[in-house]
This record gives structure tokens, C-alpha cells and sequence, in this order.
């Protein structure tokens, strides 16, 4: 059964055992957004542990604050992440990203929602 919730920051879709969060267009994230981005997130799952796929795209900054939360608590209820964009700029975010703050839980960057999907499916 395929679920569906909306906010100010983001769409969740929760399928198959599979969360996909896509960032709403030209998001510059700071640290009270990253904690209500992941409220709604672990309100939205329910207590239920699974994969995310992030969809970057929407994100234009993030600041130092929200990106330690969202590599630390945001990892709640969380086996996997895979960050997904086309696009340069972001591809470059997204390595940062996992360089520097060092997600607690597997997390990669992916250029094809195919090949993230699958690397999500070993943690369901």
C-alpha cells in the first residue's frame, strides 16, 4: 500500500518498504528545518525502521548545523539512505555531505532512481 504525505519542505512516499523523500524546489535547509523535515518524517513512518531515498534535487544550501542533525538524528528509524540528483552541483553537495559528516548509517550518492532503488532493497 502506497502512502503519501506533503509538507512545506518535502514529499514522503512510502512504498514497498521503501521511503522516498523529494525536497520541494530551491530548499535552503537550516537546523529548525532539518528537525521539523525529520519530525514529520518519523511521524509519517510511524515507528517503522526502513531505507530512504532522498531525492536532492529541490536543495540549494544546507547549513553546517542541519547537516550534522539531519547525519545524526535524522538517521532514526533509518537503515539506509541513498541520495539521488543529475546534476553536478548537487552531486558535489552530496559528497560533502557524506564525507564530512559521516551518516551513522549506509548512505550513498546515485545519478539513476533505478540503481538507488536497488542498493535500498538489501535494507529492507
Amino acid at each position: 500500500m502506497k502512502r503519501f504525505f506533503k509538507n512545506n519542505y518535502a514529499s514522503y512516499i512510502l512504498d514497498a518498504g521503501i521511503l522516498e523523500v523529494i525536497y520541494t524546489e530551491g530548499l535552503r535547509i537550516n537546523l529548525k528545518e532539518a528537525q521539523l523535515i525529520v519530525s514529520d518524517r518519523l511521524y509519517f513512518q510511524d515507528h517503522l525502521s526502513c531505507p530512504i531515498l532522498c531525492d536532492v534535487q529541490g536543495v540549494t544550501a544546507i547549513d553546517f548545523d542541519a547537516r550534522n542533525y539531519l547525519a545524526g538524528y535524522g538517521s532514526a528509524l533509518t537503515t539506509a539512505v541513498a541520495l539521488l540528483a543529475t546534476d553536478k552541483p548537487h552531486h558535489v553537495l552530496a559528497d560533502y555531505f557524506i564525507s564530512i559528516a559521516s551518516p551513522k548509517i549506509p548512505t550513498k550518492f546515485f545519478n539513476n532512481r533505478a540503481q538507488a532503488l536497488l542498493f535500498l532493497e538489501t535494507f529492507k
